[in-house]
């Protein structure tokens, strides 16, 4: 790999020890990366990566408490900068089970165990370029394709995400090119979620029902209402953007129901159960098996829309 190959390459590194952050730096401009900003917080991460487009995050794992997990996590949801497909590489002193999980749950490329040394780095920043895994998209995650543990609801293909860093190596790095490639990627990462997310939504409330028709409700629901609203909050932001109002409709009516039945999980209005299983069963209906059910998607989001007691939620 030729040191001028990496010339333009945007490379942010984080590290809260000085000494380890300097040797890094220095380590990577040797192998040809001029563009290296090292950097020791996570909010200083943040603000350049939602600046422009960063071709490679190396940070350590627990800098401010733990936290590059759950931010690199927010990138991949495309909650953060304008590539959620940027690479990204996570260090760690601690390689416990549970530290290895956050990493690997948060979709982040790979994890290198200090002590470090460039040439490791250098090895892992190569298998980025030439062998980086496609990502998988499921109700909970998106990120490479690791298949540690079933993910998916249903069986959809891999995506093959954009990679300025192989752009970079390869000298045909096209910025304008780059963003057209990650809009229509997020597109296609949009979709998979809303089918991912609409099987979802139909097996949580499954459990919402049969939980209500026991008849001996109890705080056991709250977990399945608190992830069924996490659920609609997504496909909700998710189909505003690809233009499919018609479910974007139906999940915006899910929210305040929901979180009617939050509020009074140990008393539901039946009204409000009955409301929630209409609008699984359309959501569903309408991606879960590829039907698009316009007319009925609206009747039930123009009725619950227009109910009265719902109109106070949202103010």
């Amino acid at each position: 790999m030729k040191n001028s190959q990496f010339k333009g390459a945007r490379v942010v590194l984080v590290e809260p020890k000085p000494e380890t952050l300097v040797a890094l730096r220095d380590g990577l401009r040797g192998h040809g990366f001029s563009e290296v900003v090292a950097i020791s917080n996570l909010g200083q991460l943040e603000d350049l990566v939602g600046e422009d487009l960063i071709d490679l995050v190396i940070c350590d794992s627990e800098v401010d408490n733990q936290g590059f997990p759950a931010f690199a996590n927010v990138i991949r949801q495309g909650g953060h900068g304008p590539n959620p497909y940027l690479a990204t590489i996570a260090t760690t002193e601690m390689p416990t089970e549970e530290n290895v999980k956050r990493v690997i749950e948060a979709g982040i490329d790979n994890i290198l165990v200090k002590p470090l040394s460039a040439r490791a780095i250098i090895d892992r920043i190569t298998a980025i370029v030439h062998n980086r895994k496609s990502f998988v998209v499921s109700a909970d995650y998106i990120g490479p394709d690791r298949r540690l543990r079933p993910r998916q609801q249903v069986c959809l293909p891999l995506v093959k995400v954009p990679n300025t860093l192989k752009e970079r190596f390869n000298g045909t790095y096209d910025k304008e090119r780059i963003l057209s490639e990650i809009q229509q990627t997020t597109q296609l990462v949009n979709e998979q979620r809303t089918t991912q997310n609409a099987v979802l939504i139909n097996e949580i409330l499954n459990q919402i029902i049969l939980h209500f028709q026991s008849g001996e409700p109890d705080d056991a629901v709250l977990i399945h209402l608190h992830h069924l609203l996490r659920s609609a909050h997504d496909i909700s932001r998710r189909t505003k953007s690809s233009g499919d109002k018609h479910v974007s409709g139906l999940c915006s009516a899910l929210i305040p129901v929901t979180e009617k039945l939050l509020s009074k999980h140990l008393e539901p209005d039946q009204q409000d159960v009955e409301l929630l299983q209409q609008l699984g069963t359309a959501i569903f209906m309408a991606y879960g098996t590829g039907e698009k059910v316009e007319a009925l998607s609206n009747e039930i989001s123009q009725s619950i829309q227009s109910a009265k007691r719902f109109s106070h939620i949202g103010d």
